[in-house]
């Protein structure tokens, strides 16, 4: 097991609202989570385990495998993003924030290096 820790940065967008974070887990996952495929021509379903929720400026940390993992994070029920972790041993640190973005309701996108 290898440790992921999430950080939302605070922003006044999306502040009221807690992100919902799922580890995929395709064994023992609770939930079926529609995510956008890998072609990004459709949907996939990815069977998941909740992890915990995320507050505006929080940090919160979970244990995830060493295999290829996705994270997932949701605003409710309305998607936001997912995150592929290759596999691997070494702790993972993510960060991420609400983007202004209405027609899709301010959703959480992780930051990714470009």
């Amino acid at each position: 097991m290898r440790t992921l820790s999430i950080t939302r940065i605070k922003r006044i967008i999306g502040c009221a609202g807690k992100m919902t974070i799922f580890v995929e887990d395709p064994d023992n996952g609770d939930w079926m989570i529609k995510i956008p495929n890998s072609e990004g021509d459709g949907v996939e379903e990815c069977r998941c385990r909740l992890a915990g929720m995320l507050k505006n400026g929080a940090t919160v940390t979970y244990q995830i495998p060493e295999s290829a993992t996705k994270i997932v994070v949701t605003a409710g029920r309305f998607f936001c993003d997912c995150y592929l972790l290759p596999v691997g041993k070494e702790n993972v640190s993510l960060t991420g924030r609400n983007r202004l973005q209405p027609n899709k309701g301010n959703p959480f996108m992780f930051d990714r290096e470009t």
